[in-house]
């Protein structure tokens, strides 16, 4: 069912591909969910278009929903993007202006970064 659901052009969205005959726009958090969810189901060539759109969105994302799904999803299939865990520190940071993440939000932070003490330490910290 996730790869019928997956958009033409690579990714998901919430739910259908289309609605009123247009075809929707795929997001960054929900197409992390399915690259995650498919990585041991399918080969990377039946994934390759939603990877190479989440490749080119996560780098301007820095809220900690879409940012930690989104990684998850690319880590999921043993890809790193050069650069992604200074867009972590710059999420965090972000709690400064905008208050404390709730704790389902660190914790998503705290997974996708797995491996790195360092960036899990400071994360926890707040």
């Amino acid at each position: 069912m996730l790869m019928n659901r997956q958009l033409a052009a690579g990714g998901w969205n919430y739910g259908n591909t289309s609605v009123y005959g247009r075809q929707l726009y795929p997001q960054p958090d929900q197409t992390g969910v399915a690259l995650s969810a498919l990585s041991p189901y399918v080969t990377k060539g039946e994934v390759i278009r939603s990877l190479e759109y989440l490749g080119r969105e996560i780098g301007r994302i820095r809220t900690p929903l879409s940012l930690g799904l989104g990684l998850l999803g690319l880590g999921a299939w043993g890809d790193r993007p050069p650069g992604f865990m200074n867009w972590v520190r710059e999420c965090v940071d972000r709690q400064n202006r905008r208050g404390i993440y709730n704790t389902q939000e660190r914790s998503l932070l705290l997974l996708a970064i797995s491996g790195n003490p360092a960036l899990i330490e400071e994360t926890a910290k707040g």
